[in-house]
């Protein structure tokens, strides 16, 4: 048997300038599909980039599903719970994603395509797909909040079914693929053994490795949403899985918009600095008949006494409208870090001259923007007896007063 495994076509995404590039790009794997004349199309959730789709989306989606709903019948038998499903054409088999889950009470947009005949939802209850001596079974579980995925996970124990090729499907993030800081509950040894083949969605760069017997792939997106640097590195596309070969494949999509990811730290950096820098690396794009994005992350420090708000890029997106540019800044502050530093110096000079204290600490208040803050013989007094914390509550108490 040999299936096409994809994710995350987030259909209705539609940021300015590339309010087409996911329907593009899903019209051409669903094409694909076709092409390979793949037994099933198996989708890792996402599907919609909205719980609740507009009519237009719906409209276009209906359309697109119609591409492989009205193929020639796939001549695979697809059961659950010993009962046969009626699918048309190429069966469309999906888990649901984040973005479209709901509570129970209500109903999600993969039980709305299943009740028009144009996709059977996955979850839970395996599927089984057989065709002559194969059989393929299905576990699959929808994305859920990540606080509960573990419990939920635990709960649901999958049991591989002897004789089969057994995937197990997912949307979630994985602890192994995400900064320490992330929600993410699940990793990768917490998925059960006895699975051939372990996928998630989610998770917009592809990936393949082995995992317990197994193999564990990651599809990616097949539309740029995130501007994760990860994307920019890694070709969107899909898997090709034969069951008798048992070859797993990635393949490239042809339509990928440009994407490039750059990331610039500066030091003490006024904005002459940081725009000279920007377009340095704007003008080292090559052209391109497609648009390409540019993500641009702005990291470090600023001189004193400019922030990050002082900094805006309209001329840069205006002069360079051949590129679709995002700016992200993430600056550190001088704030308060910055200025307790400063009283530390200070305390470490060990001042000891009243009049030429006073002037010194004058100088650096006025640097740091706290001259009209705090009364300077007291912030003086506490730093000349080393009571450090002190003269720190007494900024931050001030700050949060002017705030």
């Amino acid at each position: 048997m040999r299936f096409i495994v994809a994710s995350d076509l987030h259909l209705g995404f539609n940021a300015k300038g590339r309010e087409e590039d996911c329907w593009k790009a899903a019209e051409e794997l669903f094409k694909t599909v076709k092409q390979h004349d793949a037994d099933f199309l198996l989708l890792a959730g996402d599907i919609f980039d909205s719980a609740i789709p507009k009519q237009e989306v719906w409209h276009k989606a209906f359309r697109l599903f119609s591409i492989l709903n009205k193929a020639k019948k796939s001549d695979v038998k697809i059961s659950r719970n010993n009962k046969e499903l009626d699918f048309n054409g190429i069966p469309v088999i999906s888990i649901h994603g984040t973005h479209e889950y709901r509570a129970k009470d209500y109903r999600n947009a993969l039980e709305v395509l299943q009740e028009a005949g144009a996709l059977i939802y996955l979850q839970k209850d395996p599927i089984i797909v057989e065709k002559e001596n194969e059989k393929v079974a299905l576990f699959g579980l929808g994305g859920i909040p990540e606080l509960y995925a573990k419990k939920v996970f635990s709960a649901w124990q999958p049991m591989p079914i002897k004789d089969a090729y057994n995937v197990l499907l997912l949307h979630q993030s994985l602890k192994d693929f995400m900064h320490e800081k992330a929600e993410a509950t699940l990793s990768l040894e917490d998925l059960p053994q006895g699975f051939q083949l372990y996928i998630n969605g989610h998770l917009h760069w592809s990936y393949k490795a082995k995992l317990h017997n197994g193999t564990f792939i990651m599809p990616g997106s097949t539309v740029i949403t995130q501007l994760h640097e990860r994307e920019s590195r890694r070709e969107k596309g899909y898997f090709i899985v034969d069951t008798l070969t048992k070859e797993i494949n990635f393949f490239a999509l042809k339509f990928r918009r440009p994407f490039y990811y750059i990331s610039l730290n500066f030091d003490s950096a006024d904005s002459s600095a940081i725009f000279q820098s920007i377009e340095a690396k704007l003008d080292e794009i090559p052209p391109s008949s497609i648009k390409p994005i540019v993500k641009i992350k702005l990291t470090g420090n600023l001189k004193p006494g400019l922030e990050p708000a002082d900094i805006t890029f309209a001329h840069l997106i205006e002069k360079y409208d051949n590129l679709i540019i995002s700016i992200s800044k993430d600056f550190s502050s001088k704030g308060v870090k910055h200025r307790i530093e400063e009283l530390r110096k200070l305390q470490k000079e060990k001042i000891s001259i009243l009049d030429k204290g006073l002037e010194m600490l004058n100088n650096e208040l006025n640097k740091s923007g706290f001259k009209d803050l705090v009364d300077q013989k007291r912030l003086f007094e506490l730093l000349a007896n080393d009571d450090l914390e002190k003269a720190v509550e007494l900024l931050v108490s001030k700050m949060k007063n002017k705030g």
